[in-house]
């Protein structure tokens, strides 16, 4: 059954009478998922914004200072947990349970093939410092700002792992102008 739901998810195919295999994600699959991506998580960070109370900027709070320390640390699997921590929080205040799912799928179709654009594109402390304009916008409850920040870290994460996933035919300009803008 689990086999079953990465089918449908599109990271694992199903082969008759050879069983299941993974599906690694080019890049225009890659391009596809932040489309998606860009069109839920931006709008959750503006919701996030309008909705966040003094306990959920304390818990964003404390991820952000988390992630901070990881990168002191230089611990980059902690600072991964921390990531998708924050991004479900913000996911949370906006409120919507499917979205929440859908972006945990569509995460862990980029995690688990290993796509990650720390060390190989951008540090560690670059990541975390795409984090602090959304934070910031949402302790001080800035709906557009929050989701233009969140829109440009998208964008940067999103046309890192195209880079990454790209053959010398594909354009990641394009895929992303086709898929994403």
């Amino acid at each position: 059954e689990a086999l079953l739901r990465l089918a449908e998810t599109g990271m694992v195919t199903i082969e008759k009478n050879r069983g299941f295999r993974v599906v690694l994600p080019g890049a225009r699959e890659l391009a596809e998922i932040m489309a998606v991506r860009v069109a839920l998580e931006v709008p959750a960070a503006a919701h996030a914004a309008r909705r966040a109370g003094p306990q959920d900027r304390e818990a964003l709070e404390k991820e952000r200072e988390a992630m901070q320390q990881a990168v002191l640390d230089g611990d980059e699997g902690t600072f991964l947990l921390h990531d998708q921590h924050l991004h479900g929080l913000l996911l949370n205040l906006a409120g919507n349970s499917r979205t929440i799912r859908i972006i945990a799928n569509l995460r862990d179709a980029t995690r688990l093939v290993g796509m990650s654009t720390i060390r190989t594109s951008r540090s560690l402390e670059e990541v975390y410092a795409e984090h602090l304009p959304i934070l910031d916008a949402v302790e001080h409850s800035d709906a557009e700002a929050a989701a233009r920040a969140m829109h440009r870290h998208l964008e940067s994460t999103g046309k890192l792992l195209l880079r990454g996933a790209a053959t010398e035919n594909d354009d990641v300009d394009r895929l992303w102008e086709d898929y994403v803008d």
